[in-house]
Order: structure tokens, then sequence, then C-alpha cells
């Protein structure tokens, strides 16, 4: 964790600038990017759930519309996500429950950000929510990295197979 400012950002939404200077909205998936998965369709359980989920996305949100992302590469589709969105309405009427999109939810947000955005520098590795370390036992990786495994891949398959083949050596 970076104690530097240029790595910081207050909210979730932030200006991220490259190192030529360019520069992007840039939205932090506060408190990982499976943060609405699950959501109970027991209304004691839904309380419970989205007391706790409500008060994570509003300490970093500099707008009133919060990223919750319901799904994710390795969990099932909910299948019940219309009810568990009805029983959410009826909990907390004063919010509005939406199953948007990117882009919707972009468009609304950059309607509301504030003038004082922090400006991020570098790498985004600094954001201190649940969820923002380094994966443990996945094959995630740096970019960099997949794409000198993905060069090393293709050499193997369209240059060093092919002359295995015509020399008629084993591979070991």
């Amino acid at each position: 964790v970076l104690g530097d400012d240029q790595f910081q950002s207050t909210f979730s939404e932030m200006i991220w600038e490259g190192a030529d200077g360019s520069q992007v909205l840039g939205i932090l998936f506060a408190n990982w990017y499976s943060n609405g998965n699950e959501i109970p369709v027991d209304e004691e359980e839904a309380r419970v759930f989205w007391e706790k989920k409500l008060a994570d996305v509003r300490k970093y949100a500099s707008t009133s519309h919060y990223l919750l992302m319901n799904g994710c590469d390795h969990q099932p589709v909910q299948k019940n996500l219309s009810q568990a969105l009805r029983l959410a309405r009826k909990l907390y009427p004063d919010i509005d429950f939406v199953h948007s999109s990117f882009e919707e939810y972009i468009a609304a947000v950059k309607e509301e950000l504030p003038k004082d955005l922090s400006r991020v520098k570098g790498e985004l590795i600094s954001q201190e929510t649940d969820g923002w370390y380094t994966l443990a036992n996945t094959a995630s990786s740096r970019i960099y990295l997949k794409q000198a495994n993905d060069q090393a891949s293709q050499l193997l398959e369209q240059v060093v197979e092919p002359l295995v083949v015509m020399t008629g050596d084993k591979v070991p």
C-alpha cells in the first residue's frame, strides 16, 4: 500500500492520468468487482445484506449512483435477481434500484461528478478496500505477462511445433 497521494483516490470515481498525460474517467469497483452478488430474497437477510452493501458503497461514492456488480466469472447467474430487486425497492423506497448497463451507469455518474475529483497517476494498486489486493492462488497476471505468454504460445505453436514435425523429432 502506497502512501503517496498521486496513487490515492478519495472516491470510487477519479481522473486517471497516464504516463503520457492523457486522462480518462476512472471508476474503481469499491469493495470488489462482485460486490452485489447473491442478493437475498428473504426479507430479513436482504435487509442485513443491503445495510452492509449500501454503507460500503456510500463510503467511496462521489455521486448518488452506486455500482453494485451482480455476477462474476466464477459464479452462476442469479436467477431470482428480479425478485431480489423488487424486495430491495420495497425495503428502501427512497433508493432507485436499477438493473442497468455500464454505459447507462457511467452516463448517470458523469452528470453528477464533483469538480474536485482526485487525479491518480500510474498503476492502480493502492485502493484500500475489501477485494483490492492481488488475488492469491489465481491465474491472474499483469498485462505484460499475459502478452509475453501469448507471444511464447504462438511461437511454440507456429514455429517450434512445425519444425519438430518436419525434423521428425519427438516432443518431450
